[in-house]
């Protein structure tokens, strides 16, 4: 077979492949780790091992491979694959249109096999490339047998972990041990006779490597950390740099002054053009790119290679000007990583840049956005519903460097038409308060509501495709009304109003979250002679339950609920009780149902009272979660009004026991109001059922056929079969009930006199159902109802 040369197009290639991955690599981590630095070494170690075919590359590209895969942050098993997400976000400042059809959403199937194709071309440049070149040229096994000290290691490595050395230790030891073989062997055998650091210096194409690393490095830095004044200086000096170090890497003894002397002009101008915009800019950007070329072409002709006068032109017109100027990809997060990190970097192809000082700009690929004069930016509303209003917190004195919180306000960016909202000029907004979803308060200095923000197309309900840009600032003085009184509620809501009419609560699916959907509910009620509307959110950490009154308290607010139940308790001497039955799903066969007891405080505030279980504890809500489809097969469908139910009679709540994990057993927590709160006051069968019927352990099924209602129980140690006609209901007495009820493989058998009962045992659509009940007389069958 052929032998692979690797010349010095390869070395170039492979150098700037591995620069790449070390980039994204460190930047993927808040620390760099000694193992990091370890493996980054040994990898560029290996190339110029490879460039000069020493008998160490084959256990260099083993080692490395070794690592690779071990090591926790650089394999496809790592922690969220984070290189190769970060190279795969980069794309956004280039396209970012192209990178949100490719998946932006990290649990996309689309973005999985994105991370997985960047993951395998770079992960079979860097340790497939190496290990196949040296099989092919037949130079994988030639280490010194002393090399093989390694097996050694390894024994080390087991010994310590049976002292309970964790993974991560033995890789990092292995490492790190491992790696400096090669340079151990080296100083034993030539330390005497050869300086290592003569040896390097000597090594022309890794003293060029580390030149050019250091530049473009120092250009990087430059920009992203917003050294105005270094600016002009870097892009007049270092396109000379760069230009001597290409040419000298191509062994050009005198340097043509001309050519660098255009070099600083091309560099000139493109500091010039980027301070002006228009005409002049795309002016200076056309001379600037002409003389890059025409240096680059000279560049071409001396060196007699093509590849050094692309590099020249291409690295300085799209690496070293732009990330001088701060428009560098590297600095660029995806909204998703920042939720973890709690920043916000880059969204809708727009990111954040900050200086040496710390304060923070807005930039594009085509250039500034906002000037680095804000302490922080952040979208307003997460960026859950891809909004396009940022938040940014600036000081009013430009002196300041470190705002007190009086000297901090807040201004509203639209980033897609590029504007700030407008809010009068006399008017400093100094705090920000969530009203509902879509809808802000803006407090001015005296901490009063000066205006409400309104977020555009917002009406519950969620739209995947771009929001109008039409926001809304209300004075509050020309509108007399909260504005949360406008709720936009859709015709097929469900509404449940109270008995003395002064609630009323209505509640609906927004289309969203799949098995787990997404509910929005809302409550009207009177308030001092006044009909009030808000977002009801009775599920947060707070004393109230409209969305109003928890965020001025400083709460969080959680998602809506379907509301299930609202009943009403008069009490004598007392505002009256309203008990409020909510429901949520976690997934397709998880379910959860919440009870809330509300009244309102002196202030016209809903507010929670408290239930006293039966382990003397006092709970803001009772209730229970449960397994859908188990109860929806017991009751035959029937239960879903018994979880929670009131008896209007006795005013005794009824609350399904929370007894077995996720199990219902159609047995009830019951609660009465009284001295101030809902009290507990045993468990008992549902007050719907006739008194004959209800002792019982736990309900095992409930079965329906055209002419009788059959239910079974598990009470006093067997099972229990009560039958009522198909008309009635089970608050009726039942035609017959028969106890002892003996199971079998699939049923359970009852016998009364000379007439035997077959039921399933297995619930309708469960285990192995046959689908009926079967009526015996004297061992005949003599019919049989399907369920």
């Amino acid at each position: 077979m052929k032998q692979i040369a690797y010349n010095k197009t390869m070395l170039v290639t492979d150098l700037i492949l591995t620069s790449i991955w070390i980039l994204f690599a460190v930047k993927s981590t808040p620390g760099i780790e000694y193992w990091k630095i370890v493996v980054i070494f040994m990898r560029i170690v290996l190339s110029f091992q490879l460039f000069d075919c020493s008998r160490w590359s084959g256990y260099c590209a083993i080692i490395f491979a070794c690592a690779y895969s071990m090591l926790p942050g650089y394999h496809i098993s790592g922690f969220q694959n984070a290189p190769f997400e970060m190279i795969y976000y980069a794309l956004h400042i280039v396209d970012w249109d192209m990178a949100h059809e490719l998946g932006l959403h990290p649990y996309a199937p689309i973005f999985q096999i994105s991370i997985y194709v960047i993951w395998g071309l770079l992960t079979g440049w860097l340790v497939l490339m190496p290990v196949i070149i040296l099989i092919i040229n037949k130079n994988m096994f030639k280490f010194p047998k002393w090399a093989w000290i390694n097996i050694i290691l390894f024994a080390l490595i087991a010994l310590l972990g049976l002292r309970g050395y964790t993974i991560y230790d033995l890789c990092t030891f292995w490492v790190v041990g491992a790696c400096y073989l090669p340079e151990l062997y080296w100083i034993i055998v030539n330390g005497r006779k050869k300086s290592l650091v003569a040896a390097i210096y000597r090594n022309k194409p890794l003293v060029y490597y580390c030149a050019f690393v250091a530049l473009f490095l120092c250009a990087m830095t430059i920009g992203f950390k917003n050294f105005y004044i270094m600016r002009p200086f870097g892009l007049i000096c270092f396109p000379v740099i760069f230009y001597i170090l290409l040419g000298k890497s191509e062994g050009i003894r005198d340097i043509p002054t001309y050519d660098t002397l255009f070099m600083c002009i091309s560099g000139s101008l493109y500091w010039f053009c980027l301070e002006f915009r228009g005409l002049e800019r795309i002016i200076g950007f056309v001379i600037s790119a002409l003389i890059l070329i025409i240096v680059g072409v000279r560049l071409a002709k001396f060196t007699s290679s093509k590849f050094i006068g692309i590099s020249l032109v291409v690295g300085s017109a799209f690496i070293l000007y732009p990330a001088m100027w701060g428009m560098n990809p590297y600095t660029v997060l995806d909204g998703h990583t920042c939720l973890y990190m709690k920043k916000w970097r880059s969204y809708d192809g727009v990111y954040v840049t900050d200086n040496f000082d710390g304060k923070c700009g807005l930039r594009d690929r085509y250039g500034e956005i906002l000037p680095m004069k804000y302490f922080t930016i952040d979208i307003l509303d997460g960026g859950r519903y891809q909004k396009v209003l940022l938040c940014c917190l600036e000081s009013i004195s430009d002196d300041a460097a470190c705002p007190e919180e009086d000297d901090k306000s807040y201004t509203f960016f639209n980033i897609h038409t590029r504007q700030f909202i407008k809010i009068p000029d006399d008017i400093q907004i100094k705090n920000i308060s969530l009203i509902r979803k879509g809808v802000y308060a803006l407090f001015n200095e005296a901490d009063t509501p000066a205006f409400y923000l309104v977020m555009p197309e917002y009406g519950g309900h969620g739209d995947d495709g771009k929001y109008s840009m039409n926001f809304q600032i209300i004075d509050k003085r020309s509108y007399p009304a909260p504005i949360y009184d406008n709720v936009e509620i859709p015709e097929d809501a469900e509404t449940l109003l109270s008995s003395d009419a002064k609630v009323r609560l209505i509640s609906w699916d927004t289309g969203l979250g799949g098995t787990s959907p997404d509910y929005i509910s809302c409550i009207q009620y009177q308030a001092n002679d006044s009909l009030k509307t808000d977002f009801f959110y009775p599920h947060s950490e707070g004393k109230y339950v409209c969305a109003t009154d928890l965020n001025r308290n400083g709460y969080e607010v959680y998602d809506g609920s379907r509301i299930d139940g609202l009943w009403q308790i008069d009490s004598e001497g007392e505002l009256p009780i309203y008990i409020v039955a909510t429901y949520n799903r976690a997934s397709s066969i998880e379910g959860n149902t919440s009870v809330y007891a509300l009244q309102f405080d002196d202030q016209g505030k809903l507010k929670k009272k408290q239930f006293l279980d039966e382990r003397g504890e006092l709970l803001d809500v009772v209730g229970r979660d449960y397994h859908i489809p188990d109860w929806d097969f017991a009751t035959d469908g029937m239960g879903w009004n018994w979880i929670v139910s009131m008896d209007d009679s006795t005013q005794y709540l009824y609350v399904a026991e929370d007894k077995y994990d996720m199990a219902m057993t159609d047995r009830y927590d019951v609660y009465h109001y009284e001295k101030g709160r809902m009290i507990y006051k045993g468990t008992a069968a549902g007050h719907w059922l006739h008194p004959s019927v209800r002792k019982f352990d736990y309900l095992c099924c409930i079965y329906r056929t055209k002419e009788r209602l059959y239910r079974v129980d598990w009470a006093a140690s067997s099972y229990r079969l009560s039958i009522w006609d198909s008309n009635k209901s089970m608050g009726d007495k039942p035609e017959t009930i028969i106890h002892n009820g003996q199971a079998r493989d699939n049923f359970i058998k009852f016998t009364n006199d000379s007439y035997t009962f077959i039921v399933p045992l297995y619930r309708k659509g469960q285990g192995d159902d046959f689908d009926r009940v079967i009526i015996m007389k004297d061992s005949k069958i003599i019919k049989e109802n399907e369920i």
